[in-house]
């Protein structure tokens, strides 16, 4: 399975965001990978350049990525998506693999941070917001100050995603550092405390839970 981090895509919102899905816009898409000139009409983008494929190769492409669009029934109007041409499925990216495009599932991408840890993912998650910021991506330091031109809405959503982030990993710090402990051998003393306990039918927990508590 190819990680989708080292694939040639196009991304659906990209090309909205610069307009590029307007009847009749003509625009390029570059970077990653491509380079591709493309057409858009009502329902379609045409396409003709050059895609690299999963194993670094560049290939000369064309066609047509179909669009379709569904409604919004929280905020109205419509979402744009790609029609994918392997699956049918809508798709907000269609991925270059094997001379075809597909949605993900249909190629069976996998993200780069799936194969992390809960841990790892939530550093990953924490250094991403950080950098959208424009500042630091450690995440114990101070979290940037809002950037220019940046709505003030939006900073408040990301300083909040990312408190949230920190705060579950901390958890997690906490959580492994418990277990790591809870796995260490108990001192001779200790153990036969826990025998004379167990003996008298009494909760041995609560040598382990004084100690913590003293340290």
């Amino acid at each position: 399975m190819p990680c989708a981090s080292r694939l040639s895509a196009v991304r659906i919102f990209e090309l909205a965001r610069a307009g590029a899905l307007r009847s009749g816009a003509n625009f390029t898409v570059a970077g990653g990978g491509l380079d591709l000139r493309c057409r858009s009409s009502d329902h379609t983008i045409a396409f003709a350049g050059i895609a690299r494929d999963e194993h670094g190769n560049d290939v000369a492409v064309d066609g047509v990525w179909e669009v379709t669009r569904s409604s919004a029934p929280r905020f109205g109007g419509s979402r744009p998506f790609f029609r994918c041409p392997l699956s049918g499925r809508a798709a907000l990216a269609l991925y270059f693999v094997a001379g075809k495009w597909g949605c993900g599932p249909a190629h069976r991408v996998y993200s780069a941070i799936e194969p992390l840890s809960p841990d790892r993912r939530l550093a990953y998650r924490i250094a991403r917001l950080r950098g959208e910021l424009g500042g630091d991506q450690d995440w114990c330091t101070p979290i940037p100050g809002r950037p220019q031109g940046m709505r003030r809405k939006r900073y408040r959503r990301i300083v909040a995603e990312i408190e949230r982030a920190t705060s579950l990993r901390m958890r997690f710090i906490w959580r492994g550092a418990l277990n790591l402990y809870s796995a260490r051998p108990l001192h001779p003393n200790q153990a036969r405390a826990v025998h004379a306990a167990r003996a008298k039918g009494e909760d041995p927990a609560h040598f382990r839970r004084a100690d913590r508590a003293a340290r």
